[in-house]
């Protein structure tokens, strides 16, 4: 008896044919130089990529699955205790969504400080922890001390996080009183009761000790939150090259807590 086959198709042995392997990628934290934004850029390895990007860290498969994890909304507590360890970062406006890193579409990138030179002085610590694109300096702000200014454009990524600077480095104290003293401590939450971390002393901070308040909203570019029980700051607007680096309105804001 002869079967009915279709002509044109090979029907083989009847064995399953083996499933296509995929084409290995190359994945890529960019800077949009076009909209100062942001983003994850896939394509075929070797491929060289498009000139509007900036390329800033290559990201490995495990570090891409990262992204794009949405939260439920029974996980997040935004008035919880951020202490809890692998807390959610800051919403993505855009998408109105949770996640356990952040979006990949608008995705965050976390600058690290640079490690000071063991040659450096103990009391250039701070300084010396500037990421390669900003630097320490005279702040625009007059009677303001030093500053953070931006070496190169610091991006955003469409109303939601971009780069991530910290934590906020120094002495954690008890004392609310103490932290009074002068604009350096931050007050941080915990199911323990408050506590304060405070960088006045340039041996046991950071660079973040140098982002001055800003004098007005329009001037401000850096927000402050507190995320696993360390302050951050996320950028809001692109930086120029040559801005200087401003959080919230009144440096007083250091001894509140953080929302």
């Amino acid at each position: 008896m002869t079967t009915f086959q279709i002509p044109g198709l090979d029907y083989g042995s009847g064995e399953s044919s083996p499933e296509p392997e995929e084409e290995p990628m190359d994945n890529h934290m960019c800077i949009d130089c076009y909209s100062i934004a942001m983003k994850i850029v896939q394509q075929p390895r070797g491929t060289p990529t498009p000139d509007k990007y900036l390329v800033v860290h290559e990201l490995s498969n495990e570090e891409l699955a990262l992204f794009g994890n949405v939260l439920r909304e029974s996980d997040v507590d935004p008035d919880g205790d951020d202490f809890i360890p692998h807390a959610p970062l800051p919403d993505c406006d855009r998408c109105n969504s949770y996640y356990r890193a952040s979006c990949k579409e608008h995705p965050l990138f976390w600058v690290k400080d640079r490690e000071p030179a063991k040659s450096s002085k103990p009391e250039d610590r701070a300084r010396m922890t500037a990421p390669a694109f900003i630097s320490i300096k005279t702040s625009s702000i007059p009677n303001a001390g030093m500053g953070a200014f931006a070496e190169a454009c610091i991006p955003v990524s469409f109303r939601a996080v971009g780069m991530v600077f910290g934590p906020y480095q120094g002495i954690l104290i008890d004392d609310a009183s103490e932290s009074e003293r002068d604009g350096y401590c931050w007050e941080l939450r915990s199911s323990a009761g408050p506590r304060f971390i405070d960088g006045s002393n340039t041996q046991y901070s950071n660079w973040m000790r140098y982002i001055n308040s800003s004098r007005h909203d329009k001037e401000q570019n850096l927000l402050a939150f507190q995320y696993c029980g360390g302050v951050y700051y996320r950028v809001i607007r692109p930086i120029k090259i040559k801005d200087e680096l401003l959080g919230g309105k009144s440096r007083c804001l250091r001894a509140n807590r953080l929302r």
